[in-house]
């Protein structure tokens, strides 16, 4: 969700793993996205928002699908 505080930098990173097509994400594994709050932002608690848009697949039964996670994060911006 846009939020004037929160700016994303970057993509996101896949920890632990290379980027492939011929490899499947390790859910195991965190994904990292790196962002930056702007100066006028206030100390204290910030929260947003975001969804995290990804396909999943059986290569067994031969089919994809999209899932969309909702994402919440909270951190505290230090004075």
């Amino acid at each position: 969700e846009k939020n004037p505080a929160v700016t994303l930098s970057g993509k996101p990173e896949l920890v632990g793993m290379k980027v492939d097509t011929s490899e499947y994400l390790d859910a195991s594994k965190p994904i990292k996205q790196s962002f930056t709050l702007a100066k006028s932002t206030k100390a204290g608690s910030l929260s947003f928002k975001g969804t995290l848009t990804y396909f999943f697949c059986s290569d067994a039964d031969g089919w994809c699908s999209r899932f969309k996670q909702p994402i919440d994060v909270t951190v505290t911006v230090a004075p």
